[in-house]
């Protein structure tokens, strides 16, 4: 079915159409936005040879204001695809002017093992899919315990329009050496999972043995990797009882129901297959992918965790009657005290926030009621990578959403009890480019001086797109007094550059205790990026064993305090785009003055430090 456009109301500012998951039940209308030259693409479907043939015009679905949204008929905004376009940049390479220079700085690392992992996304084929524009991230582990983080990186997979088979290609697995060595042990640890088109993987010990194991998810579901603490990994998918979803694009570990043991949300972007596909075009007629609009929203997934380390499908009774686009999931508390919480970021659609209910019976969703479901206008926003951080330290963690381009990225602050005031332009967000497509984003204080800077990678989603390259810059920002977000330029090399950027996330790989990062790409391999300037300060990583509660404990709050001041930080599941962070907590603070530290987990048990001297790794076990 294709989309269908009804006209524009003259002299009223207003945009209004219905679209293929939404039926024509009356006009729905929002506020007149810059719109997405896609939104107004010419759709094509394949004949039997591969060639394009227009089908009709492909329209958006606008997004709708926040009373009809309060009525369950919000619907998204934005139509877009991906791109794996590799000639030469039609505009310079070099990134637009920033605020300053930047006191941040960081060294890309030279690291031929990384060319392996780089990412298929199956653009040879020619389909212009939608598949294609998803892309890959990466998991940072220490899958072996010898206390140097190892890397998991999805490799995507292959398409055959002729025979309609989606492939997968074997996925490598990274082991790190000491001075930014890393070697390839895919074969050896047998974790080249190749029966997905994969996307993602999250970490965590989900059967309390003491290793971590992977959950690594994509187009035709999910697989779990168990560690076995011999260098290996065995497939135990079907064991545990998870069934393959038709498409999973995003997932995060938690203890919804605070028993104890691991539960595992799943989130799914579209209902696309061979069936099901299309191709668009640009308003100068040349295919490209069509965006998520063209597609019925998937359906998400909830897993309750069991002893034994086994799953019991409870979707029905959380997720059942939801049918979003999802990109980006994080569960965590919001403040001590308060269970777990489930942020879905979803594309065009109203993002998702599950919370216990008052009475301990569940999870309900409130995301229009708390306010993280909408933008500032009421509107929803293509969203996609999602960071939870405490920028103002009053130990309540505010979120951070990217989105798609002309919407301003998200900023969310806690105001308590469940509700959030959306506050992008405060913070200082209205002022980065236009243009910025964001995908993955880290929340790390990576100058050492206490508060969380963010660091945002971005791509364009279109092979074509209006600005003529779908390679973007990345986005550094420096948080400054004032508790706002401001754009600096690394000296770094990368940061003059334009990639297409997906996954981003944040590990120490040379133990000097500042958090360096990780990125991904469409079209070149991933990067490592050593941040040369946090280490310079005082510092503490933490890591944090649960024994009440699960092993890797999804909602410990470690607060230290540095004098008067308080720095706050979480082990949170999921986060970012389709990246597991290394499950520790940095904190940096530019004195050599020793500080407390206090631990929340999420059992409720406390733990009291004082006096920790700083530059050093603590690994606390729950009492």
């Amino acid at each position: 079915m294709t989309l269908r456009n009804s006209g524009r109301k003259k002299g009223s500012g207003l945009f209004c159409r219905n679209g293929p998951d939404q039926p024509a039940v009356g006009a729905r209308c929002c506020a007149q936005r810059r719109l997405d030259p896609w939104n107004r693409a010419r759709p094509f479907r394949r004949t039997a040879s591969g060639a394009a043939r227009t089908v009709g015009r492909c329209g958006p679905h606008p997004a709708c204001a926040l009373l009809l949204a309060l009525l369950g008929s919000v619907a998204g905004l934005s139509c877009r695809p991906q791109s794996d376009d590799t000639r030469p940049p039609s505009e310079p390479s070099s990134v637009p002017a920033v605020a300053s220079r930047a006191p941040l700085e960081f060294r890309l690392v030279d690291c031929p093992e990384l060319k392996a992992a780089r990412y298929e996304n199956g653009r040879s084929a020619n389909m212009n899919a939608i598949i294609e524009i998803v892309g890959g991230g990466v998991a940072c582990i220490d899958y072996d315990l010898d206390g140097t983080c190892d890397l998991f990186f999805p490799r995507g997979g292959t398409l055959d329009p002729e025979r309609r088979v989606v492939k997968g290609v074997p996925s490598v697995l990274l082991r790190g050496d000491v001075g930014w060595s890393f070697h390839d042990v895919s074969s050896a640890a047998q974790a080249t999972v190749e029966d997905l088109f994969t996307h993602g993987a999250t970490a965590a010990d989900q059967n309390h043995d003491g290793f971590v194991d992977l959950l690594v998810y994509g187009y035709r579901g999910v697989r779990m990797l168990r560690n076995q603490g011999d260098g290996t990994f065995q497939d135990v998918t079907g064991e545990v009882g998870l069934v393959n979803a038709p498409w999973t694009t995003a997932a995060a570990w938690c203890d919804a129901n605070e028993d104890g043991v691991l539960d595992l949300y799943l989130g799914s972007y579209v209902a696309w297959d061979f069936t099901t596909h299309r191709v668009c075009a640009t308003p100068a007629g040349i295919p490209d992918v069509c965006g998520p609009n063209a597609f019925e929203g998937g359906v998400d997934s909830f897993y309750l965790g069991v002893d034994e380390g086994a799953f019991v499908e409870d979707s029905a009774s959380l997720v059942g009657r939801f049918k979003y686009k999802a990109l980006g999931v994080l569960a965590a508390r919001f403040e001590a005290g308060e269970g777990v919480s489930i942020f879905v970021a979803n594309d065009i659609t109203p993002n998702l926030l599950f919370r216990q209910r008052r009475d301990s019976s569940g999870l309900e969703e409130i995301g229009v009621e708390s306010g993280v479901a909408l933008d500032g206008m009421g509107i929803a926003n293509g969203s996609m990578g999602v960071a939870l951080l405490d920028l103002d330290g009053n130990q309540r963690f505010d979120l951070m959403v990217n989105n798609f381009e002309h919407e301003l990225i998200a900023f969310y602050k806690n105001e308590g009890g469940s509700f959030f005031r959306y506050v992008s332009r405060e913070v200082g967000l209205s002022t980065l480019a236009a243009r910025v497509v964001a995908f993955g984003i880290v929340a790390a204080d990576f100058d050492g001086d206490g508060d969380e800077d963010v660091m945002i990678t971005s791509g364009h989603v279109h092979y074509h797109p209006n600005s003529g390259d779908m390679r973007q810059p990345p986005v550094v920002l420096e948080h400054q007094p004032g508790g706002r977000l401001v754009r600096c330029l690394p000296s770094c090399e990368y940061f003059h550059q334009r990639h297409v950027g997906r996954g981003l996330a944040n590990a120490d790989f040379d133990d000097d205790g500042d958090p360096d990062v990780v990125i991904t790409h469409l079209f070149e391999p991933p990067v490592i990026l050593e941040n040369t300037q946090g280490n310079l300060h005082s510092w503490l990583r933490v890591r944090l064993i649960g024994r009440k509660s699960a092993r890797t404990p999804i909602g410990a709050i470690v607060t230290v305090t540095h004098g008067e001041r308080k720095m706050s930080r979480q082990l949170f599941g999921g986060g970012s785009y389709l990246t597991q962070h290394q499950q520790e907590l940095f904190f940096g603070w530019p004195t050599a003055q020793e500080v407390d530290v206090v631990v929340q987990w999420p059992s409720g048990q406390v733990t009291h430090l004082e006096g920790v001297a700083p530059r050093q790794r603590l690994v606390l076990l729950e009492p």
